[in-house]
């Protein structure tokens, strides 16, 4: 096993242990002074501030990501259609140019002495 997985196993053991020892009375303890802290009107003005920020922040990178994407699909479009054009022309004249070497290739094969061609 991994030192980290055993260092995860033990820290899991130690931190049971301890919370076990410590036993219902000390979890009644903390949870009581945490709803005690989460009633409070100042906790709950920051949670909604945040909230707020929160949700404008996600919006704004929401339009943000709409924007960028819609630039991008645009730019997509328009270089696929540039390379369609280009490849279109392109492609044929190197079919053209490959078959004129191959044929160009096998006839100077049987051109030659010693080449098995009769």
């Amino acid at each position: 096993m991994g030192s980290f997985r055993r260092g995860v196993l033990i820290g899991f053991a130690l931190g049971y242990t301890k919370g076990a020892k410590a036993g219902r009375q000390r979890y009644e303890q903390i949870k009581a002074k945490l709803d005690k802290l989460t009633s409070t009107p100042q906790f709950k003005q920051v949670s909604e501030q945040a909230t707020s920020v929160l949700s404008k922040g996600i919006s704004t990178g929401k339009d943000a990501l709409s924007t960028a994407m819609g630039k991008a699909n645009e730019l997509q479009k328009g270089l696929s259609g540039s390379k369609a054009g280009s490849n279109s022309d392109s492609g044929s004249s190197a079919k053209t140019s490959s078959s004129a070497k191959t044929e160009s290739a096998s006839s100077t094969k049987a051109e030659q002495p010693g080449s098995g061609a009769k």
